[in-house]
């Protein structure tokens, strides 16, 4: 129901009529035949089955007035939705409890690799555009990756996660609850924390985390979901994993502490879920995040799907329902209703046809419209599927679909079309000079002057950027050069001769930036220096490589890196063989 909108909702109102109507009439009828009838003997001057006689017709009368209501009152669901409208995307921090006590074995095989698992399906039915992040904490906590909204790269470090190595013991929630509330308070939309821990907490983290999330959270309106790991009852950890890593030489009992974790939920209006009632929950659904809904002004802008005509269909059919008489068998008009409600219900040659990819595109569903288009010919559908991969970002899918279709337009206008966005790919590429011929084009051909001038101006400008940049470059090789042959020259001489006239980089006018954003115009100048230095896209540019610097690195995974750093950002130089126990802090 969060899905529909109304065309005019005030119409619902009148759907009560049905409702008031009887009432009212029973409350007069009531009040006349107390005036000419004693009050005890009402219920043997009321003739029962007079009562109830026609109850089914007034039912179905009432059921296809409400039917009548609703579809005048125009129910509609959203069919496209412009950019600018679309509400704002949730933003989360996934955090999972790395201290001691989750090594328990009373669900297996341990309590973290549970939680791992758990945190890992529940991503995996994940398809909005929510941003999360992923957090752990023992002794200290550590934010491994603030939010994003690239899935893949959050369930790749989800499932290397339990190889991850936490340099120090304890159960610092309160550090991680910090950083994470921090990296969310600046996004929009709504934040929330999904916490995953057994609540195993001591007194002084329970109120150090207290602290965080009514002054942090409360504050920045931050809610904190829990998913409670373990079991009620106390189990001993491994005896290994007490003597070694904890080094202590009794028996540790731990267990889900329930009350722990409901009461820090409930403290920032999240709630507490036991791990294993989760079933097939989504991530929306575990931190409740409300159905967008969009603003009535903005209505005007939107595609919809309008569903008037089947209340309106549902309400017909009742209502020749109502005129037929109970003597007659096999009445005609309701033989009539029943032919008119099938007819009409009965899907239509368009709604069975092949699915239409330009509506796909329309949708949003650039995947599908991309494949859809690949199908056909034309230049309608090598433009489509231009259109597509560049929405999909497929940048050299989108060159070549436009490069097509322009050889295929039959007009100048069709031409112009597919020549100004065949520019606009080659300057998501880098390939700035080879854009700035196609603006001019299509200029040429008739687009749109102030369209056309813009990206002319922006094309150049990074094309200048980049030939500069290009010099740059040279200049500084040639001093490498230089230094690495002149080596019985005095060095004070040596650096007068080398330093030369150097290219100031000028920086990208204010109009590029405000328009693109510095991150995207360093990101495009980036590319145009790979694609002038012959390097593939995906492969960064070595400008160093004539340094004679040969040595590499065996490649390492993420967690292989984050054990190396997370180390650092404790203040410990380098990975104990065992984590480090902190002074006063209890280790499990």
């Amino acid at each position: 129901m969060s899905t529909i909108y109304w065309r005019e909702a005030a119409w619902l109102w009148v759907a009560v009529l049905p409702l008031l109507l009887p009432l009212l009439n029973l409350v007069g009828r009531k009040r006349k035949l107390s005036t000419i009838i004693d009050p005890a003997l009402l219920p043997w001057a009321q003739e029962k089955s007079a009562a109830t006689r026609g109850q089914a017709r007034r039912a179905l009368l009432a059921l296809a007035w409400i039917l009548f209501v609703i579809a005048l009152a125009g129910p509609r669901t959203v069919r496209w939705l412009p950019p600018e409208l679309r509400p704002a995307t949730a933003s989360m921090v996934a955090i999972v409890d790395f201290s001691a006590s989750m090594l328990a074995d009373d669900i297996r095989p341990t309590r973290k690799a549970q939680a791992i698992a758990s945190l890992d399906r529940i991503l995996g039915q994940e398809n909005s555009d929510m941003a999360i992040g992923l957090g752990v904490f023992a002794g200290h906590g550590h934010l491994l990756l603030p939010p994003t909204q690239d899935t893949a790269l959050l369930r790749g470090l989800v499932s290397q996660l339990d190889a991850l190595r936490t340099p120090t013991l304890g159960n610092n929630l309160a550090a991680v609850l910090q950083t994470a509330a921090e990296k969310l308070q600046n996004k929009e939309g709504y934040r929330a924390i999904l916490l995953l821990s057994d609540g195993d907490i001591d007194e002084a983290a329970v109120a150090s985390a207290t602290a965080v999330i009514e002054n942090k959270l409360q504050a920045d309106d931050i809610r904190l979901f829990v998913i409670g790991v373990g079991g009620s009852e106390k189990v001993a950890l491994p005896a290994s994993l007490a003597t070694d890593t904890l080094q202590e030489n009794r028996s540790i009992l731990t267990r889900q502490e329930k009350p722990i974790l409901k009461t820090l939920a409930q403290s920032s209006g999240g709630k507490y879920y036991p791990i294993e009632q989760l079933g097939d929950a989504t991530i929306a659904e575990l931190i409740q995040q409300p159905a967008p809904r969009i603003d009535p002004q903005d209505q005007g802008q939107i595609v919809w799907n309008e569903w008037f005509s089947l209340p309106l269909l549902a309400g017909l059919f009742l209502l020749l329902l109502t005129v037929m008489r109970p003597e007659q068998k096999n009445n005609p008009l309701l033989l009539a209703a029943l032919g008119i409600f099938f007819l009409l219900t009965i899907p239509s040659k368009q709604s069975s046809a092949a699915p239409d990819p330009q509506q796909r595109l329309e949708n949003g569903d650039y995947l599908s419209a991309r494949e859809l288009f690949s199908q056909q010919e034309g230049y309608i559908a090598r433009f489509g599927e231009g259109v597509a991969c560049y929405r999909l970002r497929d940048w050299i899918c989108a060159r070549q679909a436009f490069s097509r279709a322009a050889w295929l337009a039959t007009n100048d206008k069709q031409r112009g079309r597919a020549v100004f966005n065949l520019g606009n790919a080659h300057f998501q590429l880098g390939e700035f000079e080879e854009a700035a011929v196609l603006f001019e084009q299509a200029h040429i051909l008739g687009v749109d002057q102030a369209a056309t001038r813009r990206n002319l101006e922006f094309a150049n400008e990074l094309a200048d950027a980049l030939r500069k940049y290009r010099i740059h470059l040279d200049m500084v090789q040639r001093k490498a050069d230089w230094q690495s042959n002149a080596r019985d020259i005095p060095e004070g001489l040596l650096e007068r001769l080398t330093e030369g006239i150097w290219l100031k980089l000028q920086t990208s006018s204010p109009q590029i930036i405000e328009a693109l954003g510095r991150d995207r115009v360093n990101q495009l100048i980036e590319k145009g220096v790979a694609r002038a230095l012959g390097i593939a896209p995906t492969a960064k540019a070595q400008t160093s490589s004539w340094s004679g610097n040969n040595t590499s690195l065996a490649p390492e995974n993420s967690i292989g890196l984050f054990n190396r750093l997370l180390p650092l950002e404790a203040g410990l130089g380098v990975m104990p063989e065992k984590p480090y126990r902190l002074k006063g802090v209890r280790p499990w």
